[in-house]
């Protein structure tokens, strides 16, 4: 994670850096934020700029054996803890790091109802136990490896088990040089009191709607109308915005699921149905699921040879296999071709009603030849 990886939120950066060049980087620091926000990307940031051997006046360099080794959370001197079931076992202990790892860097704006899930213990008590303070303090007694910073993170240190919290006071309070400690909150008032006083709080702010609808069409490709609705929703929340997109595009694929089986069906009252239930949508919504549509085909398309360029995954990429394997190549192209004439003719406000109902019978004519062939 660099800094250059977050939006927004540049006068944190700023002051972040300046810590670091002032030689003024308090030794243990609590970063307090909203779930599904900045605090922990914005303390891995840190983590990275402090460990890399190019740095910036801005950020790390990405490239150096440091950075990259932040970019799998696999630096010998990084420590994380973390909410998780008590077990003593190595063997499982190890099971939880991996997970940790891939849930870094799959959700980096990941929540700890989303990590309870990957763990698979919603039935389980979650917490910091005694068993991961007395692994902190094994840690700090070590000497750091790469001879730089050793760095322990404690995520959601809320969910501390009030033993567990005395246990690393003294540490915390009094670490090893060159050790320090990054807390990331996200309930502070939850916080003992012994543990506030001897940490340096970092407030990290909420991204702005603005921050979060330019991130959504720089990183997730969503049209400006698309991620102006979803920023609004997200109020701040990227997490949040993440899972607003994949509940609409779930939604989308299995509209256009239902759509195409109607096609290839020939159920023109479905057809009829679709095509009214098509012009009630937004126009930006319209064009936004016939977009989504020509990716659909456009995957179908690189399962004929290239489908490790698709981005299907799951259920999509299983409708993408099907309808790759019923349809040829040519027909694919062609269907292809008359979702995007469509998506013109809304953008030059044609009738949605009867673009929609007028493409179907296109398809319609398209697949009919294809099951023939």
């Amino acid at each position: 994670m660099q800094f250059s990886s977050i939006p927004g939120i540049v006068d944190l950066k700023k002051n972040l850096v300046q810590a670091y060049q002032r030689n003024h980087i308090a030794h243990a620091q609590l970063f307090s934020g909203e779930e599904g926000g900045a605090a922990l990307p914005m303390a891995l940031a840190f983590a990275t700029y402090l460990l890399c051997e190019n740095k910036t006046d801005e950020d790390s360099c990405g490239e150096c054996d440091n950075c990259r080794k932040m970019q799998k959370y696999i630096h010998p001197d990084v420590h994380f803890f973390y909410p998780s079931p008590r077990t003593e076992k190595e063997a499982e202990q190890n099971i939880q790091a991996r997970i940790w790892r891939e849930f870094l860097i799959d959700s980096p704006f990941g929540v700890l109802e989303e990590w309870i899930e990957r763990l698979s213990s919603e039935n389980k008590q979650n917490q910091i136990s005694k068993n991961d303070a007395r692994q902190i303090i094994k840690t700090v007694s070590m000497k750091s490896f790469e001879g730089g910073f050793k760095i322990l993170f404690i995520w959601y240190p809320e969910l501390m088990h009030p033993s567990a919290a005395n246990a690393i006071l003294k540490v915390l309070e009094e670490p090893p040089e060159n050790t320090l400690y990054f807390l990331v909150t996200f309930n502070y008032e939850g916080l003992m009191s012994t543990i506030l006083s001897r940490t340096q709080l970092v407030v990290v702010p909420s991204f702005k709607d603005e921050t979060v609808r330019d991130y959504l069409i720089a990183e997730k490709g969503l049209s400006s109308a698309q991620a102006e609705k979803v920023s609004k929703i997200a109020k701040g929340n990227i997490r949040e915005a993440e899972r607003h997109i994949d509940s609409e595009e779930n939604i989308a694929f299995q509209d256009f699921q239902k759509w195409m089986r109607a096609c290839y069906q020939s159920d023109f009252t479905s057809l009829t149905q679709l095509s009214e239930q098509f012009s009630q949508r937004s126009k930006s919504d319209q064009r936004a699921y016939l977009s989504f549509g020509i990716d659909l085909i456009r995957n179908s398309v690189l399962a004929k040879g290239a489908s490790d360029l698709s981005n299907s995954k799951g259920e999509e990429n299983k409708f993408v296999t099907d309808f790759s394997r019923v349809n040829g190549i040519g027909s694919l192209e062609k269907i292809y071709s008359e979702l995007n004439s469509s998506l013109v003719n809304l953008s030059r406000n044609a009738n949605a009603k009867i673009t929609h109902l007028a493409l179907s019978l296109r398809l319609i004519g398209i697949l009919r030849k294809s099951k023939a062939a």
